[in-house]
């Protein structure tokens, strides 16, 4: 995927969760099970994350099956939202998914973070 596309599918995102007004941070690292993952969009506040998911070999099944479940063992919940439905659906039906998705992740953050452990924070320890 093109850089120009990656910075417009951030972009709609950043301002979907900015009209929500919801804290994140772009471009977050975290270890998760001995690996070091880059998050698009990390919600701290909810200890979740969102992808803005693009065509071709760096999204595979597979790749994504394997990385979410080592996010998944450290707690973190997360959203894929494909470049499809980021470029053709309405910005209102995108805040309408987005807000599920915090609602959710607002539900059972507490917990979540209980099963982190320190790998998910190099540097960092567990609350």
């Amino acid at each position: 995927m093109a850089e120009s596309e990656l910075t417009t599918l951030q972009t709609i995102l950043n301002n979907a969760l900015d009209d929500l007004g919801v804290s994140h941070d772009d471009e977050h690292f975290i270890w998760a099970n001995g690996h070091e993952y880059k998050l698009d969009t990390y919600l701290p506040d909810y200890y979740a994350y969102i992808e803005a998911d693009g065509p071709g070999i760096h999204h595979s099944r597979r790749k994504h099956g394997e990385r979410d479940g080592n996010l998944k063992r450290v707690g973190l919940f997360g959203l894929h939202l494909p470049l499809a439905y980021l470029t053709t659906t309405a910005n209102d039906e995108i805040l309408k998914t987005i807000r599920a998705f915090v609602i959710a992740a607002a539900l059972t953050a507490v917990e979540r973070r209980k099963e982190r452990g320190t790998d998910a924070f190099a540097g960092f320890t567990t609350d």
